[in-house]
C-alpha cells in the first residue's frame, strides 16, 4: 500500500512540475510569413504596421517591396500603438520601436512612388560600417560606385548605413543626371541596388 502511495505521489510530482515549466517556458509563437497591413490614412501619410517584423534580409525584402507598390509618404510601424490618433493628427507615444518612413517626390504626372528620402527610427544611432570601393569593370552606361563590407545578410544597421553612405555622397550625385550605388556582401553578391535621379533628386532602391 504505501509502495502505491510513494508512486501516486511521484505521478502528481511529476505532473505539477510539468505544469510549472509550462507557465514558465511556453511554446514560442511562430512568427510567420512577413506580413504589413493598413492602419488607417490622415492629411501627412498613409499609416502600416509591420506587426511580425524580424530584423533580417527577409523582412527588409519585403519591406521595401511592400513600398514599391504602394503611392505616397508611408510611415511603416512596428508597433501598432506607436502613434495615438486625435481628430486625425498623430501623437507620438511610442520613441523606442523601430519605424520606417518612406517620403515621396511627386512627379507632374501624379506619380508619387518615386523616394525622395527613407529613414529609418532606431533605439539609438547605427553603429557604423566600413565601406570599401570595390574595383572592376563598369558595364553599366550610367556612372556607378561599388561598395562592399564586411558581412553576410542585411540587418537595418547595414542598410541604415548603406543610405547614410549614398545621402552624404551628395556632391557626386549632383555632377549627373543619374548615379548607381551598389553594396556587396563579403561574398561578393550584390545585395542592394540604389539609382539616383534628377541630379540627386530622388532615388530608387532595390534590395536583391
Amino acid at each position: 500500500m504505501k509502495k502505491n502511495k510513494f508512486i501516486y505521489i511521484i505521478i502528481i510530482s511529476f505532473f505539477l512540475l510539468l505544469a510549472v515549466l509550462v507557465n514558465c517556458y511556453p511554446p514560442k509563437k511562430s512568427l510567420g510569413k512577413p506580413h504589413i497591413y493598413h492602419l488607417r490614412d490622415n492629411y501627412l501619410a498613409h499609416f502600416y504596421v509591420f506587426d511580425n517584423f524580424q530584423d533580417n534580409e527577409n523582412c527588409i525584402k519585403y519591406l521595401f517591396n511592400f513600398a514599391k507598390k504602394n503611392k505616397g509618404y508611408l510611415i511603416i510601424m512596428t508597433n501598432k500603438n506607436t502613434y495615438k490618433f486625435d481628430d486625425g493628427v498623430p501623437f507620438i507615444q511610442d520613441t523606442v520601436s523601430l519605424l520606417f518612413a518612406f517620403s515621396r517626390e511627386r512627379e507632374l504626372d501624379g506619380n508619387d512612388t518615386n523616394n525622395r528620402n527613407f529613414r529609418i527610427r532606431t533605439k539609438s544611432d547605427p553603429i557604423q560600417i566600413n565601406f570599401k570601393n570595390v574595383q572592376g569593370r563598369n558595364n553599366e552606361k550610367i556612372p556607378l560606385k561599388k561598395i562592399s563590407a564586411d558581412f553576410d545578410s542585411l540587418n537595418v544597421n547595414i542598410v541604415q548605413n548603406f543610405l547614410d553612405y549614398s545621402y552624404h555622397d551628395y556632391d557626386t550625385q549632383k555632377q549627373f543626371e543619374d548615379y548607381i550605388y551598389e553594396l556587396y556582401n563579403k561574398k561578393d553578391s550584390l545585395k542592394i541596388r540604389q539609382v539616383y535621379h534628377n541630379f540627386g533628386k530622388w532615388f530608387e532602391i532595390d534590395i536583391l
